[in-house]
């Protein structure tokens, strides 16, 4: 429960590689900030050595071990802890679990222009995401002031909002009520599982 929470208060929240998440000074919120950098150590003569018989060592084998392990851990901290990011590639969200404990996954979809006084469908490709498959998703459409805003949810057969989106089959459904082709950026962000 705390972690679908955790997923719905980060949803806005975006990092760039090698970022770490923490809360942020006022305790508001949560931000991402830049990882320290890995002091660069010089490791020579070495043998890489994984095993460490505590009961039977030589120096030699404990700096074996040791430099190992310095090695090992600049590779993973290089590789960096990677911050989720939105992408329009398919990815596992870390933040929260399916209601039944399965794996969700995270996409963005690059949607282009609100219609023009109409709609516009977009597909999915994940198969036909009525009912359980789709566990959240918002969509946001950048005005031509460059301000972003949230569209509405319309249930089949209403729409009561100047913008809005339905679930149709396989495909996302954007619904305007006037002219919106200048609202030119229109992001959707989908979390499902399989």
């Amino acid at each position: 429960m705390a972690a679908q929470r955790l997923g719905a208060i980060l949803s806005n929240v975006t990092g760039t590689s090698k970022q770490i998440l923490r809360v942020n000074e006022s305790e508001t919120g949560f931000e991402f900030v830049s990882s320290p950098e890995l002091p660069e150590y010089t490791v020579t003569n070495d043998t890489t050595d994984r095993v460490l018989d505590a009961d039977n060592t030589t120096a030699d084998e404990i700096a074996d071990v040791l430099a190992t392990l310095i090695k090992d851990m600049a590779t993973i901290y290089n590789g960096g802890v990677n911050a989720f990011q939105w992408s329009t590639s398919e990815q596992v969200y870390p933040f929260e679990k399916a209601d039944d404990g399965s794996t969700l996954y995270a996409k963005r979809y690059d949607m282009g222009a609100l219609p023009n006084t109409g709609t516009k469908d977009v597909a999915l490709g994940i198969g036909n995401p009525a009912g359980p498959k789709i566990h959240r998703l918002y969509i946001k459409a950048m005005a031509p002031d460059g301000t972003y805003t949230t569209l509405n949810y319309a249930s089949p057969g209403y729409a009561n909002f100047a913008i809005a989106f339905q679930v149709v089959g396989q495909y996302i459904r954007l619904i305007t009520a006037a002219d919106y082709s200048g609202w030119t950026d229109t992001k959707l962000y989908l979390i499902y599982k399989h």
